[in-house]
């Protein structure tokens, strides 16, 4: 009950950050994108594991909008940030291809980095999280 609430809440807060990074920089695709992640995020928290064919449409749509998202906003940061972002976008978008590839071609746990199912997924959240929190200091430091 905890995590889903606070993933649910996660998502509602990065949907509500669009309107004001659009409101800054009147970039539509880095407005999608967090929405669509923010959506994405909602989703996760409303179907749990539990409910696992709904579960996996969020949480792909959360993932790959959220793995995009640091990429797209490439030219919304100065450098070396600029830099990171996309590290940090390819990096959650690479662990997302071998999680999908050992489900979909039944690649063996060596794909996982011996992290698991449950680790990999977050090799894949956690560079977004630390993304987002990276992106909004650097807008709080900007004038």
């Amino acid at each position: 009950m905890i995590f889903n609430s606070s993933v649910f809440l996660l998502g509602l807060l990065v949907v509500t950050s669009a309107y004001f990074v659009h409101s800054s920089f009147r970039n539509r695709l880095v407005t999608g994108l967090l929405v669509l992640a923010g959506v994405g995020a909602m989703g996760v928290g409303v179907f749990p594991e539990n409910s696992p064919a709904m579960h996996e449409i969020v949480s792909d749509i959360a993932f790959i909008f959220g793995g995009l998202l640091p990429i797209a906003a490439y030219r919304l940061v100065r450098k070396p940030f600029s830099y990171l972002s996309v590290v940090m976008g390819l990096l959650s978008l690479s662990a997302m291809v071998l999680l999908s590839a050992q489900y979909s071609f039944g690649l063996g746990e060596q794909y996982f980095l011996g992290l698991g199912p449950g680790g990999m997924e977050r090799m894949i959240v956690y560079p977004i999280l630390l993304w987002e929190v990276a992106f909004a200091g650097h807008l709080m430091a900007s004038p």
